[in-house]
């Protein structure tokens, strides 16, 4: 379960540490061996990124350990190298978002950083959600009910309604859109996989039909049986769970973004 005692809100001096000590371990554990296959999986947070990674680590060969990027890295590339280099599996991949290079890996250009992983042989998948409010607001829920993943035991039957700051959900759009800019420019003309949150991983169905998709797109047994124990925390359409929806469209109305607020 993830809480709010989440890296975000420790004091730099403590992610600094944490890092430290991360990239030490790193070093110090022994190496196997170049993995055949390495990826990347590069989204924001609240796309179903920690979904996808469950299940892809669920893959009797692959290892995929999520943010490892999460913290401060004086050598990221390098750290990257080690730990694919200390998976059993055939293959190692990891989630990274594009403020964690920006914040925690010093990356001031994100195209740059990419060419270089796609020069260590890294492949890229690219994960994204459309539906913009959604988004953000699927970010406020977690806060409010202090989880940000739930497995079917934890997840509640009927999601409560919330009341939401209007203008954190104003402000969390407007970085969707910043980082979704930033992450078009650093893609574009890669050779990657695709994903969309509502079209490949919402529905059941669709899931499993982009699974081995993506594991065929790696070079990877696709006639494979993919598990999570994670379950969706947010189960009704966001504007049905907000009980101040009035205040919030006019607050998203007078930022500009009345065009993401849903007719009725």
């Amino acid at each position: 379960m993830a809480v709010l005692t989440r890296y975000e809100n420790l004091s730099p001096t403590a992610l600094r540490v944490i890092g430290a000590v991360e990239e030490v371990r790193a070093f110090l554990t022994p190496a196997r061996g170049d993995p055949a296959v390495r990826f990347c999986l590069y989204a924001q947070g609240r796309t179903g990124s920690t979904l996808l990674t469950s299940l892809l680590d669920s893959h009797p060969d692959i290892t995929c350990p999520d943010e490892i990027l999460r913290r401060p890295k004086v050598a990221p590339r390098t750290y990257l190298t080690r730990r694919a280099r200390q998976a059993t599996t055939r293959a190692f991949g990891f989630h990274v978002k594009c403020y964690q290079l920006e914040r925690f890996a010093g990356v001031t250009e994100q195209g740059a950083f990419l060419d270089a992983l796609e020069a260590d042989g890294w492949r890229l998948l690219h994960l994204r959600r459309e539906d913009l409010f959604a988004h953000a607001f699927s970010n406020a829920f977690a806060r409010e009910i202090r989880r940000y993943h739930m497995t079917e035991v934890q997840a509640p039957s009927t999601a409560p309604r919330i009341g939401v700051d209007p203008s954190r959900i104003v402000t969390n759009i407007e970085k969707r859109l910043r980082w979704g800019a930033m992450e078009r420019d650093a893609l574009t003309g890669r050779d990657l996989f695709e994903i969309v949150y509502e079209r490949d991983l919402l529905d059941p169905d669709a899931r499993g039909a982009i699974l081995p998709k993506v594991l065929e797109w790696l070079g990877l047994r696709s006639d494979v049986s993919l598990a999570t124990p994670l379950r969706k925390s947010v189960s009704r359409p966001p504007w049905e769970m907000i009980a101040n929806g009035a205040e919030v469209r006019r607050a998203m109305e007078g930022a500009g973004l009345g065009h993401l607020v849903p007719e009725g």
